[in-house]
């Protein structure tokens, strides 16, 4: 009786204790907190426009003598020659005004951070105050005949942009992060070729903005275009469509030597480099698959396998399998838990390849794998080449739909960065080195997330050309449901934060930008910071409807009918396009079927935006306020903090 008694007290307190975890887990915290300050704000809009154009009309006022007027929302300037009417984009402001006042409440940090983002939240609203005072002085001073409606396309389109870079500002101002690396190129390369796509592809990408704002015809600040707006920007995601296709009309480099070198790629001795922990379940089809691809490939192949301080039978497994290769040689290193970039700085020194292959321990290699990379090594400007993933496993919807989501991302966005010789992450878990670039840049970073990304973005400052190939390919194991995905999605977050900050003098550093490589890096923050603002949307809507707001603005039934239509119809000719470039590629991979998973794409994009990366950041702001310093005992307990933090009730 006591027994039965105390199991149901224990079943009580532990269901208990999830429920409060449950309202303890941050996404739901900083969604209700982003909806409470919306509500707040929206409720109080007319003080927002009095007061942003008492300043605005003060500041003209007071330095350049010119009088403004500020009425029902609206700027006005006469003169002998006529009017201008000057519209204040409030509703696209909010987004970005309601992020600082909701990270700054929920987060888990102390005062002094928490009055920091208050404060970057002050910084942004000026900024968009002087976004209103350089686009008003502009257009008077110029004497510039601007439409009430174009007024309201560029001053929405600079608040975003504006927005997005006051959030990322914020973000690696107030997080630790890895010393920053200084570089001096080894190779020296002009990239006007690249500088020339990624400018055609821009070109393409505004023609399509402006096309697109023509159409919709945003002649007023509401909810609904403010929502648009943070997709404007986005939309330069086109340009990855347009270089996906002058890519397919391009050469591949290493062709041009192909035909007097037909057998280089038998030169090269390959290094297979594995960290590995825990993967008993795994390791000997991952081992028996590499020894597979090693028949294929007459050059001399060896497997370097570092068990990273695993508490399973893989070293037993692994020792077991490296003894019983056919067509390769193995090594097994043992070390203490050290972490992956550890793990593998530490085996590459083991290494005796020309060519290193570095891949993860799940994972299964594709017996024609090794030739197609090797070839592009032909060329000695090139430094890394990542091959193409698909999920080990598709038993789920979510793993297959993380297939297309794989196809998308490596065929469409990574083949843009490519041409523009800008690849900001070679997939970890399938990346080829030349060995010699390797040790010139001092290999993998230790204790840090992100050392995949970090390592790409070196390398690449350093002048080594990195590349895909897609015909070489590796089935590694994914997540199987969304907590797991939300999981590993946070970690690859905070390795975001690491990767990017470790490189930020990419786009501090003047000289850094005579490759196009700066630029990219640059738009990647910006779409970063974007994502918050997005993330956001369903409190801020949420908030409209209860308020009233989007009821008063929907009142004009016509309008709303008009822009609606065009609103939908834009978004689907969008969602057709992307949809058409990723069908283009399916077929080259025997998956056409997967097209019907598209929509999951979609669903992906909102987790990550609405949960992982808030829940990401505010790991790093708690972590944060706890060290004074980034360093190892700081990134281990980073380590912990996350797993504890990730899913409320235990993985």
């Amino acid at each position: 009786m006591v027994e039965n008694n105390r199991a149901a007290f224990d079943l009580i307190e532990t269901s208990t204790r999830n429920r409060r975890r449950w309202w303890a887990y941050f996404p739901l915290r900083y969604l209700l907190a982003a909806f409470f300050f919306s509500y707040i704000l929206l409720a109080n809009i007319d003080i927002l426009y009095r007061i942003e154009g008492y300043v605005v009309t003060t500041v003209f006022d007071k330095l350049l003598q010119v009088h403004l007027f500020y009425s029902d929302k609206v700027l006005s300037s006469f003169s002998s020659t006529g009017s201008s009417e000057f519209a204040i984009p409030v509703f696209s402001q909010m987004l970005f005004l309601i992020f600082f006042p909701t990270m700054a409440l929920v987060s888990r940090i102390n005062l002094k951070k928490r009055i920091k983002i208050l404060l970057f939240g002050l910084l942004c609203w000026f900024s968009f105050i002087l976004i209103q005072f350089l686009a008003i002085a502009t257009t008077l001073g110029l004497g510039l005949n601007v439409s009430p409606g174009s007024y309201v396309r560029v001053t929405i389109f600079a608040t975003v942009t504006v927005g997005a870079l006051v959030i990322e500002l914020m973000l690696f101002s107030s997080i630790k992060l890895p010393t920053r690396t200084k570089i001096k190129p080894i190779i020296k390369r002009k990239y006007l070729n690249e500088y020339a796509f990624f400018i055609e592809s821009m070109i393409a990408a505004s023609l399509l903005v402006y096309v697109l704002l023509e159409v919709l015809d945003i002649t007023m600040d509401s909810p609904i275009t403010a929502y648009f707006a943070l997709n404007i920007v986005t939309i330069m995601i086109f340009s990855y469509y347009v270089s996906f296709f002058i890519y397919s009309l391009k050469p591949r480099t290493w062709l041009r030597s192909a035909a007097s070198s037909d057998n280089a790629q038998d030169s090269f001795s390959i290094s297979f480099l594995l960290p590995a922990r825990n993967e008993e379940k795994i390791i000997e089809r991952c081992l028996r698959s590499i020894d597979a691809a090693a028949s294929k490939y007459s050059g001399k192949t060896e497997i370097v396998v570092v068990n990273d301080g695993s508490t399973d039978d893989t070293e037993k497994i692994a020792g077991q399998i490296l003894r019983d290769l056919k067509f390769a040689t193995g090594k097994l290193i043992n070390i203490s838990k050290s972490g992956k970039g550890y793990a593998l700085q530490h085996g590459l020194e083991s290494t005796s390849g020309d060519i290193i292959f570095r891949i993860d321990a799940d994972s299964v290699l594709d017996e024609g794998a090794i030739g197609p990379i090797i070839n592009h090594f032909k060329n000695p400007e090139v430094g890394c080449v990542s091959g193409m993933i698909f999920p080990l496993e598709s038993n789920t919807i979510w793993q297959k739909s993380l297939g297309l989501m794989f196809i998308y991302y490596m065929s469409v966005i990574k083949r843009g960065q490519e041409l523009y010789d800008s690849v900001l992450v070679q997939a970890g878990a399938f990346s080829v080195f030349r060995r010699d670039a390797l040790l010139k840049i001092g290999g993998w970073a230790t204790k840090q997330f992100g050392e995949d990304g970090e390592i790409t973005n070196r390398m690449g400052r350093y002048g080594y050309r990195q590349e895909l190939e897609l015909d070489s390919l590796l089935y590694s194991e994914v997540p199987a449901s969304l907590t797991h995905f939300i999981y590993q999605r946070s970690r690859w977050s905070i390795a975001f934060y690491h990767a990017r900050g470790k490189n930020l003098d990419v786009v501090r550093n003047p000289a850094e930008y005579k490759s196009p490589r700066a630029i990219i890096f640059l738009i990647a923050l910006l779409t970063h910071g974007l994502s918050f603002a997005h993330g956001l949307v369903l409190p801020y809507i949420a908030a409209t409807f209860v308020t009233g707001t989007l009821v008063i603005w929907l009142a004009d039934i016509p309008s709303f009918l008009d822009f609606a239509y065009k609103f939908a119809l834009l978004q689907g000719v969008i969602m057709l396009v992307q949809i058409a470039v990723i069908a283009y590629n399916l077929p080259r991979f025997k998956k056409f079927g997967h097209i019907k998973y598209y929509p999951m794409l979609r669903v992906m994009s909102f987790v990550l935006s609405t949960i992982v990366r808030p829940q990401a950041l505010e790991i790093l702001l708690s972590w944060s306020s706890k060290h004074k310093e980034y360093n190892e005992n700081a990134y281990d307990e980073l380590a912990t903090e996350m797993k504890r933090s990730v899913d409320p009730v235990g993985m």
